[in-house]
């Protein structure tokens, strides 16, 4: 494997170095053939070798979700979900959104916002 998470860092290879990232800075993997294109909250981007269908096994139940078949969304960037697409806060970039993944990506973006407002309630954060 190419790739591992650890510790909730992403860790991989990167032009002959291994390079470890936070997946909170990350706010979406993108496929680009054999790799991925990580989009990070500073506005850089890293290439990783990874099959999507690996990262997205990897990343099961960590708040990313897949929007379509080419991209994995972290839900703590998302601000609005449209018909096509994702609104994402920081980089304010667009990522489409499938009809395949139309319904879980709305589920799953509104169970995110309900989760977040009940521990914001608690004062947890």
């Amino acid at each position: 494997m190419n790739a591992i998470i650890r510790n909730n860092n992403f860790i991989f290879k990167e032009n002959y170095k291994m390079v470890s990232v936070s997946l909170s800075e990350v706010v979406f993997f993108e496929s680009m053939g054999h790799y991925i294109l990580l989009h990070m909250k500073n506005g850089t981007t890293h290439t990783a070798r990874c099959a999507m269908c690996e990262l997205a096994a990897m990343l099961e139940g960590m708040n990313f979700l897949r929007a379509h078949r080419g991209v994995l969304v972290n839900l703590g960037y998302v601000i609005k979900v449209k018909s096509t697409e994702l609104l994402l806060d920081s980089i304010w970039e667009r990522v489409p959104m499938s009809r395949r993944y139309k319904e879980d990506t709305k589920k799953a973006f509104e169970d995110y916002c309900i989760l977040c407002q009940k521990v914001e309630n608690r004062g947890i954060i």
